[in-house]
C-alpha cells in the first residue's frame, strides 16, 4: 500500500476527460507529476466508440499512458474495436500503460489477458477484487496492462468514496 497522501507527490498537472453532457456522473482523469514533460493525446482522436473514455498521454522516456472506462452497454466485439484504435496511436519501441474500469471480471484468473488487443505484447498487474457490492463477492473490473514496463510494485488502495477501489502501479525510470 502506498503510504504517502497524493500531496506529497508534488503534482500539478491534472488531466481529465469527462463523460459527455447528459450522459451521467464519471469519466477519466491523470495525475502528472510536476517534473514530467508530457504530451495529451485528443480522445476525440484516440477512440470515437460511445460508452468509451479515454485519456491518453505521452510522457519522456518513451511511455505512453492511456486511462479509459468501458461502459457495461458497450458490447465486447465494440470494445475491442476500441482497443485496437487505442493501440494504433502507442508507437512501437514505447513502453506502455493502459489502465482502467474495463467492466469485465477477472476475479477467478487475474493475470488473464482477456483481450484479443493486448494478448502479445501486455501483462495485467493487477490481482486483487476493486469492486464490492455489499458483503459479497468483489470482482476485479479495474486493470492495469504494461508493455515492457519494469514494475516496482503495483496494487488497490482503499477508499470511502466510490464503489471501485482505485489501482496504481509504479514503474521503474528510464533515464535518456
Amino acid at each position: 500500500m502506498l503510504t504517502q497522501s497524493l500531496s506529497s507527490y508534488q503534482v500539478t498537472h491534472f488531466l481529465r476527460c469527462d463523460r459527455p453532457s447528459g450522459t451521467g456522473r464519471g469519466g477519466v482523469a491523470i495525475y502528472i507529476r510536476d517534473n514530467c514533460h508530457f504530451t495529451q493525446f485528443l480522445p476525440t482522436l484516440v477512440i470515437t466508440h460511445p460508452g468509451v473514455e479515454t485519456l491518453l498521454v505521452k510522457l519522456e522516456g518513451q511511455l505512453i499512458i492511456a486511462i479509459l472506462y468501458r461502459s457495461p452497454a458497450v458490447t465486447e466485439a465494440a470494445f475491442q474495436q476500441s482497443l485496437t484504435q487505442l493501440l494504433r496511436h502507442v508507437p512501437q519501441g514505447y513502453r506502455c500503460i493502459i489502465a482502467g474500469d474495463f467492466n469485465k471480471d477477472l476475479s477467478s484468473n487475474p493475470r488473464c489477458v482477456e483481450f484479443a488487443a493486448f494478448r502479445d505484447d501486455f501483462n495485467q498487474i493487477i490481482e486483487q477484487c476493486t469492486y464490492y457490492v455489499g458483503y459479497g463477492k468483489g470482482s476485479l473490473l479495474d486493470h492495469i496492462y504494461t508493455r515492457d514496463c519494469d514494475v516496482v510494485r503495483s496494487g488497490v488502495l482503499s477508499t470511502y468514496y466510490s464503489d471501485h477501489d482505485p489501482v496504481y502501479a509504479q514503474i521503474a525510470a528510464v533515464r535518456e
